[in-house]
């Protein structure tokens, strides 16, 4: 846990995420953006990471498109699109979420081709 640096949002509920913000994104520090949902409901990176990559080993590392249905900060969509052969279709209800998974995707260096973002309710 990093506490050297207060939450600077004054959001007491938000302290221990905030504690916890390198977990949650390895790259933080470089620009990752959060909303409030998005600190209490992104998979930390990983956890994130070791589903991805268990679910790739399981479908034997064949081309395959994954459907993340409630995309919100990119966390999981990141993860899956980090892997070779793996397209990424993350949805979202809020438009301002998808364009912070996006600005998230760049960080983590995910090509535009690997990652489409398409504002809808699944439901």
């Amino acid at each position: 846990m990093d506490r050297s640096v207060p939450n600077p949002f004054g959001n007491s509920d938000l302290t221990k995420y905030w504690n916890q913000r390198r977990r949650l994104f390895s790259r933080f520090d470089h620009g990752v953006q959060l909303d409030d949902e998005g600190w209490f409901s992104v998979t930390p990176e990983q956890i994130a990471d070791h589903v991805a990559s268990r679910l790739y080993q399981l479908s034997e590392a064949r081309p395959m498109v994954v459907l993340d249905a409630f995309c919100g900060c990119g966390g999981n969509a990141i993860a899956f699109a980090k892997l070779p052969n793996v397209t990424v279709l993350a949805v979202d209800v809020d438009r301002a979420k998808l364009r912070r998974a996006a600005h998230n995707a760049a960080i983590y260096g995910i090509p535009p081709h690997k990652l489409a973002f398409v504002e809808c309710n699944v439901l």
